[in-house]
């Protein structure tokens, strides 16, 4: 029996089309990743955490009601022990200790 290991991801982003192009260039790069939820403001995002309790957070930074870095900042409070990265397309990444994204 092989195990597939999942990291259960959510993906933040306040137009359609980029939360669902984001969402399937993860899939594609990576099928580890598993998008348990979307959100397209943070504090959309923060009741979904809450209640799926996300692995990793991938988040645009500049969105309505509240933004990126005021969700890191929140979650982080929350769950200091999680790390920031930035990621190519102006986003960040949230990932649990111990996981590595592979840069050096």
């Amino acid at each position: 029996m092989t195990y597939r290991y999942e990291i259960r991801t959510i993906v933040v982003e306040d137009e359609e089309q980029n939360l669902n192009s984001i969402c399937n260039k993860i899939v594609s790069l990576d099928n580890s990743f598993k998008i348990v939820g979307k959100a397209v403001n943070g504090q959309e995002a923060l009741q979904k955490i809450e209640e799926i309790r996300p692995q990793v957070l991938f988040t645009d930074i500049s969105m309505p009601v509240m933004g990126g870095m005021e969700l890191i900042r929140r979650v982080r409070q929350s769950c200091p022990s999680k790390l920031a990265t930035p990621i190519s397309n102006g986003g960040l990444v949230l990932t649990p200790p111990g996981y590595s994204t592979g840069s050096a």
